[in-house]
């Protein structure tokens, strides 16, 4: 499992450290642990499960690549925002999924906000790379996708199209090709609603707490999200 490790401060708080990408382990998905990896110094010490320190972490997302024709020191690949709003996305590699590095200096695609978590895979229908990357069309939270033969020369982004469906903003894709019949692809997208602040919103739990974070942020006192299913059976059109 990897995952992010982060802290949100409140106002006139100090931040203790930045995004980290971390990593964790279990032989039943249930009971986890987190081995010592030695690899990033954190508050003076390696003795921690940082796998990923720097520009890339803040969304830092890997998958394990079964492109025949990959190559060993890539068997692993990733993806990471290259650092702030609309700087780039940014490709890793690794050979044994705890080591990485960037599969070059400059990002990979360059159209798109890749604010929030991105994700890559490799298509076993179609022989090529697919990135799904958020972004904002017409004021909306959205998402682009694109395509590569090696990870690194790619398609220019178009955005999803969802027949029949209202404008709803869209925050991560969590788009997958399905295992059973990888033709078929399915999305899990975060929808988010802000309806600013009302009664109903005031009765919300933990009402103190998000009075203090909209101090930072509005949103962070009435910003709700949900989840939505979604597939496709030709990458762009999804319901």
């Amino acid at each position: 499992m990897y995952y992010k490790s982060a802290v949100q401060v409140l106002k006139g708080e100090p931040k203790p450290h930045g995004v980290l990408a971390c990593y964790a382990e279990s032989s039943d998905g249930i009971r986890w642990k987190k081995p010592n990896l030695g690899l990033f110094a954190f508050n003076g010490s390696k003795e921690n499960n940082i796998i990923w320190d720097g520009l890339g972490a803040h969304d830092f997302t890997p998958f394990r690549d079964p492109n025949p024709n990959c190559k060993p020191d890539a068997k692993y690949k990733a993806v990471g925002n290259a650092g702030g709003v609309g700087n780039g996305l940014l490709a890793f590699k690794s050979a044994d999924a705890i080591h990485w590095s960037r599969l070059q200096d400059k990002p990979i695609i360059t159209k798109g906000l890749f604010d929030s978590q991105n994700l890559a895979f490799w298509d076993s229908q179609r022989d090529e790379y697919r990135v799904y990357v958020r972004d904002v069309v017409d004021g909306r939270r959205d998402i682009r996708t694109a395509t590569s033969k090696d990870f690194i020369h790619w398609s220019d982004p178009v955005f999803l199209e969802y027949p029949g469906a209202p404008p709803e903003q869209l925050y991560t894709n969590q788009i997958i090709p399905y295992y059973r019949a990888p033709h078929l692809f399915l999305g899990f997208p975060t929808r988010y609603l802000d309806r600013g602040w009302s009664e109903s919103m005031r009765a919300l739990p933990g009402l103190e707490h998000r009075r203090r974070r909209s101090e930072v942020s509005s949103r962070e006192g009435t910003a709700l999200t949900d989840g939505l299913f979604r597939t496709s059976l030709n990458t762009k059109p999804f319901r």
